[in-house]
């Protein structure tokens, strides 16, 4: 979507029932947009000032989980995020063999 205020609109809607997840610095989206307000996030550390305002920053985890939201620091982090999703969605034993195949 090339419309950030419709994008917004989007998520705002998928939050009441869904799984968020952002990587990097999309949870930029999530401080425009007012989602996840108080919830313990994480992102690339260079928008940490950005996001302590609003959320508990937590900077010595790779990835963190606030119930139904999920964020990750960045790219390099992007198999440990994938295999946390599969971990949370499935269960333990897929994110094991998942893990194993990467």
């Amino acid at each position: 979507m090339d419309d950030p205020a419709r994008f917004g609109s989007y998520i705002k809607e998928k939050v009441k029932d869904s799984n968020i997840a952002a990587i990097g610095s999309a949870p930029l989206v999530l401080v425009i947009n007012c989602i996840g307000i108080g919830k313990s996030i994480t992102t690339s550390p260079k928008l940490k000032s950005d996001l302590e305002p609003l959320y508990k920053y937590v900077d010595d985890e790779k990835v963190v989980v606030d119930g139904n939201l999920r964020t990750s620091q960045g790219p390099a982090n992007a198999f440990l995020f994938a295999l946390k999703i599969v971990e949370l969605l499935r269960n333990k034993q897929e994110d094991q063999e998942a893990s194993k195949i990467l």
